[in-house]
């Protein structure tokens, strides 16, 4: 069934998606490239006093903020081809070829939004993390000079950074699941409204925001709204309310003390799970995607 159904659909993904998704990989990692042999970099008297902390900050920064940089940017792209997914064939009919051939509708929905939801970016967060490290090796040796190379603690900054990229994987899907009401939702008004469907989003938002202001007093839709991209967000990092410090002097400890902060945040993101807000989320999700599979049935008259 996998290797009939999903990857044949994985593979249309990557055919169509490919060359964006170099782009996606390529651009963001040559301007990188260009700002690190260029630019000018000034940084406080403090740090600059001690070239064994700068060269640990360098080494470090860059493949902690590729992983986060190379997410966002993945995510971002996902949601937007998503949103597009139920017409993205009708324009050229297209969308004929691909209901005649026996993939269920529910397949045919859920793997391209598994592709670009989870494992886009779960593949940019690992490209981020590695061209980090190529990063980290040209600032040092630029920066603090090539000397400094050897004296870096170069398996602390691996295994540190490591460990935070394998917390963005493990909360990718738990981020995706927070956020999938929306998602649908988006989606589900572009099959029903074309490139209306942002438009009638913003506008019901408005309005049911709007009335509930003047009728009772408060703005529960923007709450919800709130809630829910924050526990979005916190499935990434910062669910359990711990942060990094990674000054001058206590950089190297707290490098050390990453995968227990990592694997514990990691452990109050799942427990944030148990809530009503995330049940009736996966509750609403369900129903979106069943009118979108009927909503494909429906443009194709036939049925699973």
């Amino acid at each position: 069934m996998v290797t009939r159904t999903f990857l044949p659909l994985m593979q249309r993904e990557w055919l169509q998606y490919r060359f964006g998704w170099m782009l996606l990989a390529a651009i963001p990692l040559g301007l990188a490239l260009l700002t690190v042999g260029v630019a000018q970099f000034d940084f406080d008297e403090g740090i600059t006093a001690k070239p064994q902390s700068l060269a640990l900050l360098l080494s470090a920064m860059p493949a902690l903020i590729g992983p986060v940089l190379m997410l966002w940017v993945a995510v971002v792209t996902g949601v937007i081809n998503i949103a597009g997914l139920a017409r993205r064939d009708h324009a050229d009919r297209s969308n004929e070829f691909w209901l005649s051939l026996p993939v269920p509708h529910s397949a045919a929905l859920g793997t391209p939004m598994l592709v670009h939801l989870v494992l886009l970016p779960a593949a940019a967060a690992v490209v981020g993390w590695l061209a980090g490290q190529l990063l980290a090796v040209l600032l040092v040796g630029r920066l603090v000079g090539a000397s400094a190379l050897v004296e870096v603690p170069w398996s602390a900054t691996l295994a540190a950074t490591a460990t935070l990229t394998v917390r963005f994987l493990a909360g990718l899907p738990l981020a995706v699941l927070w956020a999938l009401p929306v998602v649908l939702l988006v989606t589900l008004l572009n099959a029903w409204f074309r490139r209306w469907g942002w438009v009638v989003l913003a506008v019901g938002v408005g309005l049911i925001t709007l009335f509930d202001q003047i009728a009772f007093g408060q703005r529960w839709l923007l709450d919800v709204l709130r809630q829910i991209f924050s526990r979005a967000g916190q499935a990434f990092m910062g669910a359990g309310g711990v942060g990094l410090d990674l000054s001058p002097d206590s950089g190297l400890d707290a490098l050390a003390r990453l995968p227990a902060i990592a694997v514990r945040d990691f452990g109050a993101a799942v427990s944030a799970l148990a809530s009503p807000l995330f049940l009736a989320g996966l509750l609403f999700s369900t129903g979106c995607f069943a009118l979108l599979v009927r909503w494909r049935q429906n443009s194709s008259g036939r049925a699973d």
